[in-house]
């Protein structure tokens, strides 16, 4: 007999597949990947189908691990953007490949001491942790209470539970690809549902300071008006800011799918999504950030961003 399963692909609408429940699983990720290429999206070898928080297995059959109307989540592990070196590392390495006086010699070797010396210092830190009163405290954090409710929500609709879905998001810097593959990775774990440790604790403290940091480095001015310049031009504001949740006009695509947590940016709501129907105009007024998952799914017309 055949059954009816929804499908709900990253960055793609949800849709049905009528197949038989006598296929196996790798049949079915066959048939969505055929369908996902066919809207444009490059999908990668390595994919999984999670149902109620659980990977299905390729060689399991349909009728033992799927019953008629099930929604079930594709998965894929996106390739990840190279990095670029920053331009601040280039102009160092040029200036120092360059002739320099004996002057100028000693004030990098300053310079470089200086910077070795504050390393150190950091390295200390980290080693030593914080005071044993502070960590006291941060283990007592409802650290749960930082994550963002549609980044949980996610997660839960895949069968994960909320703690689990908000501890993996912690741990991950609210990445929901990264989160997903620590879910997998931890599964089996005995403590997968314990509280955060203080080791957790301090690795999700320390990439809060590397996202401070990485906000400084790009001043908020900066990012606003490249997103103007962005709309402007008609190109999709996520060549301006990345997965970088950033305070913008923004609208839900009802036609595509690009609703709930999901959304498009100003510009392809006039280019990649002229004549669907859109919700009205959202972000300016809550002060909630926002990127474009339109920019974001790779198959955006006016997005040249990795």
């Amino acid at each position: 007999p055949m059954i009816t399963l929804w499908i709900k692909a990253i960055y793609s609408k949800r849709f049905s597949i009528e197949i038989s429940e006598e296929e196996p699983v790798w049949e079915l990720k066959a048939q969505i990947k055929k369908r996902l290429v066919a809207e444009g999206l490059e999908i990668p070898a390595e994919q999984n189908i999670v149902n109620k928080g659980f990977v299905l297995p390729d060689n399991s059959f349909l009728k033992n691990v799927t019953k008629n109307g099930d929604s079930l989540f594709y998965i894929y592990n996106l390739p990840k953007a190279t990095k670029a070196t920053p331009k601040a590392k280039l102009e160092i390495e040029a200036k120092v490949a360059e002739p320099v006086s004996a002057s100028e010699g000693q004030e990098v070797k300053q310079e470089q001491k200086e910077q070795e010396q504050e390393q150190g210092q950091e390295q200390e830190e980290q080693r030593s942790g914080p005071p044993e009163a502070l960590m006291e405290r941060l283990l007592n954090i409802d650290w749960a209470h930082f994550v963002p409710q549609e980044q949980t929500d996610n997660l839960v609709m895949m069968g994960f539970p909320q703690w689990r879905a908000q501890k993996a998001l912690l741990l991950n810097m609210m990445d929901l690809e990264q989160a997903l593959e620590w879910l997998f990775a931890h599964s089996e774990d005995a403590d997968v549902d314990a509280p955060l440790t203080s080791q957790e604790i301090l690795h999700v403290l320390e990439l809060l300071r590397e996202s401070q940091a990485a906000v400084t480095r790009e001043s908020p001015d900066d990012m606003e008006e490249e997103i103007k310049q962005c709309v402007q031009n008609n190109r999709c504001t996520f060549e301006a800011t990345g997965k970088v949740f950033k305070r913008q006009k923004w609208f839900q695509c009802y036609t595509c799918g690009f609703v709930d947590s999901e959304g498009i940016c100003e510009s392809c709501s006039n280019v990649c999504h002229k004549g669907h129907k859109l919700s009205e105009e959202k972000g300016m007024d809550t002060g909630s950030g926002f990127f474009c998952d339109c920019g974001c799914s790779g198959s955006c017309k006016c997005c040249d961003r990795v």
